[in-house]
């Protein structure tokens, strides 16, 4: 392996460690963003929500994707993951 590949690979794990740590408080930190946004401008929510529907399933297609396809960002060396 390269130098950069591993620098890559371990830029990668650091970054999954540390959702792994954090993750839950970004997502109540976000929920909770959301609501109070959501209530003080229900004007531009309601005007604007065919875009954040749209944004809304992007996210999800984004997390689901890698689920698909097995993606494993631990073995990058073979492809999506698979070994033999």
């Amino acid at each position: 392996m390269t130098s950069n590949t591993l620098e890559v690979s371990n830029r990668l794990e650091r970054v999954r460690a540390h959702l792994d740590r954090w993750l839950g408080a970004y997502v109540g930190l976000m929920i909770v963003l959301g609501l109070v946004a959501g209530y003080y401008s229900i004007g531009w929510v309601r005007y604007h929500e065919q875009l954040l529907n749209m944004v809304m399933m992007a996210s999800i297609y984004i997390m689901i994707f890698p689920m698909l396809l097995m993606l494993n960002i631990r073995h990058w060396e073979t492809p999506l993951g698979i070994t033999s």
